[in-house]
């Protein structure tokens, strides 16, 4: 159980890493989501620069889609049974 939720939490920050932005007219940049050159938090959103926001639907499913494939990653046998045990 430790290993999966250490994977999965490994999985939201390479999310975060690469949390897409853009607009309704797709996505501008894969660019990190917090930013030592800034973000600005308004009533339209979350932008980062000139990349547009953070799309946050986009990274939602980002998140879910790798924290099940970590967590399926660690949990698979790698090493088979001996045939005589």
């Amino acid at each position: 159980m430790r290993r999966t939720l250490l994977a999965v939490g490994f999985a939201v920050l390479m999310s975060m890493l690469l949390a897409p932005h853009g607009g309704k007219y797709g996505v501008e940049g894969w660019d990190p989501f917090f930013s030592p050159q800034g973000f600005q938090v308004t009533s339209r959103g979350i932008w980062y620069g000139g990349a547009g926001r953070v799309m946050i639907d986009m990274l939602a499913l980002e998140i879910i889609f790798l924290g099940v494939l970590f967590a399926v990653a660690v949990n698979i046998r790698w090493r088979r049974k001996k045939a005589g045990a």
